[in-house]
C-alpha cells in the first residue's frame, strides 16, 4: 500500500510532501492501547486478549507519546518548501533515535 502511494505522489504535478510514519510507529509498540484497553471500565480478559481482531482498540494511542512525534515531524515538513519527495528518510533517522531511546529503557 505504501509503495502505491509513493509511486502516485512521484507522478503528481502538484508538489506534495509525504511523511511515512509506519516504520517510526513500529518501534513503539507500547504506544498503542491495543489489547491493554478496557471495555465498560473492565480490562479485557485473557481470552479476549488472545483474539485482538475482535477486541483490540485500534484507534487510540497513549498520550503523550507517539502522536506528538508525528506532529513534530509533520511540523518540520510543513516548514520546508513543497516538493514531490518523501520524508521517510527523515522518519527513518527519527525511528533509529526512538529505537535507541526505547532500548536504553527510557520512556
Amino acid at each position: 500500500m505504501v509503495n502505491i502511494v509513493e509511486r502516485t505522489i512521484q507522478k503528481m504535478r502538484t508538489p506534495v510532501k509525504y511523511l511515512n510514519i509506519t516504520r517510526l510507529s513500529e518501534y513503539r509498540r507500547d504506544a498503542h492501547t491495543m489489547v491493554y484497553t478496557s471495555r465498560q471500565g473492565k480490562l479485557l480478559t485473557p481470552d479476549q486478549q488472545m483474539r485482538p481482531e475482535s477486541f483490540a482498540d485500534c484507534s487510540h494511542w497513549c498520550l503523550p507519546g507517539l502522536p506528538d512525534t508525528w506532529n513534530n515531524q509533520n511540523d518540520l515538513g510543513v516548514q520546508q518548501q513543497p516538493t514531490n519527495e518523501f520524508l521517510s528518510r527523515d522518519s527513518d533517522k527519527m525511528s533509529e533515535d526512538c529505537h535507541s531511546y526505547s532500548s536504553a529503557g527510557n520512556r
